[in-house]
């Protein structure tokens, strides 16, 4: 699929800053839906980019029907992406992950519109024991993980009864440069690092996760994108599990590297809805997409490191601690 417009809805977060680059690089014309809530760009920049961008939301039916009016392809990346806050307010997880896909796959289908990507995750089979595959039971345990489920089966049910190339992927942990704006533990350890503040583990630090480089991510969703048949999940990651320790380690060395000073690692107890060991079998992947990720941790940690270096003044990162250990040049 080359010189075609595609949606990107919520593409001006993390995920779709990356990938509306990506996108116009090749040729593409983009066009993003996004309600600015959680914006790692802005829409002037966007626009100045060269991209087409639709202020709206997703639980809004006439915003989706504007929005796929005309396009060749949907990358659904606009939900809410966190399993805390899905405990804490379930409703707003059905109303964007469930309702607000439900829109996005109805709107396509009135406008004809055949292939759609939609962004999922892990958290659909729960407490399971990994490497997670896609032929494990569903059986999540927080609303974040049922309202992804609700979005997969969408996904297969706009496929079967209307022919549509409608796919999920799940995504494993992503990280990478422009993720000031993101919550999970990468972002997070560096942005307590830059404060000089402590890189806080909840529980003993042993439980896993499968950390996927942004644009090893890109190439599995544009391989995804292509697929001549809808209604499948795909698990996208890099297979190879570390610690939450391990991370904090590899940070600690970055920071020390970068200013000489040492930060502290406080552990603090286990969190309620959180999963212990999580990691990802890429082989469906690898056999369908042609999918592999490329980039080890150590050279994607580097990178999204220099990311935040370079730009510690415009992110607002210089400076905000007021701990003695603090580097602020």
């Amino acid at each position: 699929m080359t010189d075609k417009t595609i949606l990107i809805t919520g593409g001006l977060g993390f995920i779709g800053q990356a990938l509306f680059a990506r996108l116009l690089e090749t040729g593409h014309n983009v066009r993003i839906l996004d309600n600015l809530s959680n914006a790692s760009t802005t829409a002037d920049d966007a626009t100045a980019a060269g991209v087409n961008v639709r202020v709206g939301d997703i639980r809004d039916r006439s915003a989706c029907d504007d929005a796929v009016d005309g396009v060749d392809g949907v990358i659904h990346l606009a939900a809410q992406t966190s399993v805390l806050p899905s405990v804490e307010a379930p409703e707003i997880d059905l109303e964007l992950n469930g309702f607000g896909t439900l829109n996005i796959l109805s709107a396509c289908n009135a406008a004809g519109v055949r292939r759609v990507v939609c962004a999922s995750s892990n958290a659909v089979v729960g407490l399971v024991e990994p490497p997670i595959h896609e032929l494990m039971m569903p059986a999540p345990v927080s609303p974040y993980g049922a309202t992804k489920l609700l979005a997969e089966s969408y996904c297969r049910t706009f496929s079967e009864i209307h022919g549509m190339h409608a796919n999920a992927l799940r995504f494993a942990n992503i990280y990478g440069p422009r993720s000031k704006k993101k919550g999970s533990v990468v972002a997070k350890f560096i942005k307590d690092a830059f404060a000089g503040q402590p890189l806080t583990i909840y529980g003993g630090g042993n439980q896993t996760r499968d950390f996927l480089y942004i644009d090893d991510l890109i190439d599995g969703v544009l391989a995804c994108l292509e697929m001549p048949r809808g209604g499948d999940v795909i698990c996208l990651g890099s297979g190879k599990p570390a610690t939450v320790h391990e991370l904090a380690i590899a940070i600690q060395g970055l920071y020390f590297e970068w200013c000489g000073n040492e930060l502290v690692i406080d552990f603090q107890p286990a969190r309620a809805g959180e999963i212990e060991r999580n990691y990802t079998d890429p082989t469906k992947a690898r056999d369908i997409l042609n999918f592999q990720a490329n980039t080890h941790l150590d050279e994607g940690l580097r990178k999204t490191w220099e990311w935040f270096t370079k730009n510690m003044d415009t992110l607002g990162l210089q400076g905000t601690s007021t701990s003695d250990d603090a580097c602020t040049s």
